[in-house]
């Protein structure tokens, strides 16, 4: 695989937009009571879709250290959506729809929330989520990634390495396949978990 041939499964993520605006479709239609659970899933795709398309842009203008802080926001993303599933009650909808932190409300075993109990419990459902989480907090959050990218090889003998700032991307092209990757993966999850929900709507509220 090259780098054009990446950059081709990259515009994948515009047909997930397009699948998320279908979805998006289908908790509006007319004939459909539209729920507080959809005004969530509404505001998450709407919210997916802008990702996607930052995404694609950083990628294509080879901007890979600011694309993959929008890695992360996809998972917030995901594993907000999640919270509701596993809620202590419905009382949660009003608080989220409130507006308010998700730290004070408890899930069915009574566990309070936290953005990493929530990665960690979507992991018992996709095996490799809480790895993605704690992999992109990393690169949210300042700390030595962020460090080690304004070395570059040094040429001089004299010096361990290249001390450069501004508008480089020193990521390896491996990196970047990764980080495709990973992107279009947990995209994929929240299409499929928003997909659900409005399956499960359709088959038993309006049949």
């Amino acid at each position: 695989m090259d780098k054009n041939e990446l950059l081709e499964i990259v515009e994948k993520l515009e047909l997930l937009s397009v699948d998320y605006n279908n979805l998006a479709k289908d908790i509006m239609k007319q004939d459909t009571q539209v729920m507080k659970i959809d005004l969530v899933a509404l505001s998450v795709l709407n919210r997916a879709i802008s990702i996607n398309n930052a995404f694609r842009t950083l990628i294509k203008e080879d901007n890979t250290f600011s694309a993959l802080h929008l890695i992360r926001i996809q998972i917030d993303n995901l594993i907000r959506y999640y919270s509701i599933l596993i809620a202590e009650d419905e009382n949660y909808l009003d608080y989220v729809l409130d507006g308010k932190p998700i730290n004070r409300f408890k899930d069915l075993n009574g566990k309070l929330f936290s953005d990493k109990y929530l990665a960690e419990k979507f992991d018992e459902r996709f095996k490799g989520m809480l790895d993605l989480y704690l992999k992109y907090c990393s690169h949210i959050h300042f700390g030595k990634e962020h460090l080690e990218r304004i070395k570059s090889i040094n040429e001089s003998e004299e010096a361990k390495f290249r001390v450069e700032v501004g508008s480089f991307d020193n990521y390896s092209f491996d990196e970047l396949k990764i980080f495709v990757i990973d992107m279009i993966t947990v995209s994929i999850n929240l299409y499929k978990i928003i997909q659900d929900w409005v399956l499960t709507k359709k088959n038993h509220l309006y049949d």
